[in-house]
């Protein structure tokens, strides 16, 4: 069997799907030239797609204040003041979000911010206890 290396991009498929499939046609765009590529039971291909990361951070959907200005993240400094940022959201994960811009790796985000947070307020924080302290 030969092996043949082609840096494509897949724009059609079509073919019979189910149990008794005799034959999957790809349409293939090769540099500037449309390929008909047929795959024949059997067959398989491997196939490598690059994925670009967008450089955001990954955030619990719980650290989210949504309000009628936009997405807010509440983060609060070494004195508990709190301060409301905006942030720009990326993909959603389902339970985390990824956020695009608007908060740093240095920042400390609220969990469960109440929708009464406003800019200024003052917060307690508790610090979570690694596993080892709770021994």
């Amino acid at each position: 069997m030969t092996q043949r290396r082609h840096a494509s991009l897949a724009i059609h498929e079509s073919g019979v799907h189910g149990v008794h499939r005799v034959r999957t046609w790809h349409k293939l765009r090769d540099g500037g030239v449309v390929v008909l590529a047929v795959l024949l039971p059997g067959a398989y291909v491997q196939v490598a797609m690059p994925l670009t990361q967008s450089g955001g951070l990954v955030v619990p959907v719980n650290a989210l204040l949504l309000r009628g200005e936009g997405p807010r993240v509440a983060v609060v400094d070494d004195k508990g003041v709190v301060t409301l940022k905006a942030v720009e959201l990326g993909k959603d994960f389902g339970a985390k979000t990824e956020v695009l811009s608007g908060i740093t790796l240095a920042d400390r985000l609220v969990l469960n911010p109440p929708d009464g947070l406003a800019d200024g307020d003052r917060l307690q924080v508790v610090e979570k206890k690694s596993k080892q302290e709770g021994k």
